[in-house]
């Protein structure tokens, strides 16, 4: 498990959340695609799974940080992390 902090709360992500968090984390804003997040996050480990599980888990994420338009849908295109959390630590 990997800890967050978001407002000196912390906040317990699993392997696969942390993962998906970083992903968008170390994007500093910008979009970035439904594809690429399934195939580095998901392909990486050897596991095929379907495009709902990645709503699924970023549903959670915000759930979890307690900000839920900290993940920004893109329509059409994918997600970005906006707001304050960037300097947060993970």
């Amino acid at each position: 498990n990997g800890n967050l902090s978001v407002n000196s709360e912390a906040v317990v992500l699993t392997a696969l959340e942390r993962r998906l968090f970083l992903c968008l984390l170390e994007a500093q804003g910008n979009i970035v695609s439904r594809e690429r997040l399934l195939d580095e996050i998901w392909e990486a480990s050897g596991k095929v799974v379907n495009d709902n599980t990645l709503s699924v888990y970023l549903k959670r994420i915000r759930e979890k940080i307690g900000q839920p338009d900290a993940i920004q849908t893109v329509k059409n295109l994918g997600y970005r992390l906006i707001g304050e959390e960037k300097g947060q630590k993970v």
